[in-house]
């Protein structure tokens, strides 16, 4: 089935059938606070069917407004991008993110944008497929002898570990143990329950009480500051002509005339932390979405194999053969959109604005959920249906059309989003030319945000071995 808009939504059509501005009323003092802290995804997506283009959700002390429309989307990220900054909602990321790509703004932002851009370039990305490809054969030994002895497989942890593996081998240079890439997979996790539990959290939380919850978190952050401190300090110990040409070379190249040799240590471990994070987090999560609904979707999986056996004809990926891989990468894009990486933002407005003919104060800060607008019928036709042919050629969206954005939008649109459709589709590619997995009977998976969408407990799966 092809993607076909369930109707026409220009704003000023859609305002007329909606011309009040109503939410969800929810409790005297908390308002709909519960109802985020208990179902985040599912409060969001039931209130944005039930409510119009801007919906104020009355959050504790605060009122946000969810916007609901492609066209408010883009007003934020795009035509009116500069009336708006990150919210205090990323206060929630600091502790932890320290001054990195994902906690500042401004020209500070765009100063360390531009670094981290060079290690996106083509030349660069090219350069990491065969990264790509030397772990994923490693990993492919390791799934053999499970398949083998028919060992039950954890995929979560699996591509977890695995991404980590690749992050750590395409933007430092750096080869890390099995049991590195477990404890700092584990440390992780606690730090993303920390922040999301901070994000909505009524009151700000006391980081000097010695809480249970806070000694975990701290204990994490230890951990991971521990493998990438040893990771600086190698670096700066090295010879400038004996750098790797890497992320971790390019911060360090733009920051070390500006900087003290403290401070330089610093500045490195926000970059690193931020990338380490962001750059297995999202590319696990969607790799275990995508084999899970492969072995729920045995024609996609059928189609997927086809091309997989036409294109490459036996032989491994390379980087040149990626695009012409379409199908695979629909079904990459697909996954891409019920479980959108980013699955909400947060933008704060610095002078007053009129959206769809709402008044937004200054100070207020907008809910733009790349879940939500994901999974509108107004705008996807059976939205909750796993469907990539919406993305064969010719019906994809356009990348002006804000009703798809999971990797945010505008001068904020996440740097590594090419990185991951290339690290995905390699390794999509790759298992699947060796194995066929299968989903074990029982398991009822969901979504849950952890700042990206993870399911809610650790996927089983059988693999068997292809001819």
């Amino acid at each position: 089935m092809s993607m076909n808009l369930a109707q026409d939504y220009r704003l000023e059509d859609v305002q007329r059938d909606s011309p009040s501005l109503r939410g969800p009323k929810g409790q005297p003092v908390l308002g709909v606070l519960p109802e985020f802290q208990s179902d985040p995804l599912g409060f969001a997506l039931q209130v944005s069917r039930d409510y119009g283009d801007v919906i104020p959700l009355k959050l504790g002390f605060k009122t946000v407004y969810l916007l609901n429309h492609p066209d408010l989307i883009k007003q934020v990220f795009v035509d009116n991008r500069k009336n708006y900054v990150r919210s205090e909602f990323y206060g929630a990321l600091s502790p932890y993110f320290g001054e990195g790509l994902f906690t500042l703004d401004g020209d500070a932002h765009r100063h360390q944008r531009m670094t981290a851009m060079k290690s996106v370039r083509n030349s660069m990305l090219q350069n990491m497929v065969p990264k790509i490809t030397e772990a994923t054969e490693d990993l492919i030994r390791r799934l053999e002898r499970k398949a083998q002895r028919q060992e039950a497989i954890d995929m979560t942890d699996t591509m977890a570990h695995h991404t980590l593996d690749v992050v750590m081998r395409c933007f430092f240079s750096l080869k890390i143990t099995h049991e590195q890439q477990r404890t700092i997979h584990d440390a992780f996790s606690v730090i993303l329950d920390e922040i999301e539990r901070r994000i909505w959290k009524l009151l700000p939380v006391i980081e000097s009480v010695p809480t249970p919850q806070m000694l975990r978190v701290n204990r994490a952050l230890r951990e991971i500051d521990d493998v990438i401190y040893s990771l600086v300090d190698s670096r700066l110990a090295m010879e400038e002509d004996d750098q790797p040409l890497d992320l971790l070379t390019y911060f360090l190249l733009a920051e070390k005339d500006q900087a003290s040799p403290e401070q330089l240590r610093d500045i490195l471990r926000d970059q690193i932390f931020s990338f380490m994070l962001a750059g297995h987090e999202t590319g696990s999560n969607s790799m275990t979405w995508t084999f899970l609904k492969l072995s729920q979707h045995p024609e996609v999986a059928r189609r997927h194999f086809a091309e997989l056996d036409v294109v490459l004809q036996g032989r491994t990926p390379t980087y040149e053969d990626l695009n012409a891989l379409q199908y695979t990468n629909q079904i990459y894009y697909e996954i891409l959109r019920l479980y959108p990486p980013g699955w909400a933002f947060s933008r704060t407005a610095v002078e007053d604005d009129v959206m769809a003919g709402v008044h937004i104060p200054k100070g207020s800060s907008v809910m733009l959920s790349a879940y939500t607008m994901h999974r509108n019928p107004r705008f996807w036709e059976n939205p909750e249906g796993f469907d990539p042919d919406r993305f064969a050629p010719g019906s994809a969206p356009k990348c002006t059309d804000l009703k798809y954005f999971p990797w945010g939008g505008g001068e904020h649109v996440c740097l590594g989003s090419r990185f991951s459709m290339i690290e995905g589709v390699q390794i999509f590619a790759m298992l699947g030319q060796r194995f066929e997995f299968e989903a074990i009977g029982g398991q009822a998976i969901n979504p849950i945000p952890k700042t990206t969408i993870r399911p809610d407990r650790n996927v089983l799966m059988h693999a068997k071995l292809k001819n």
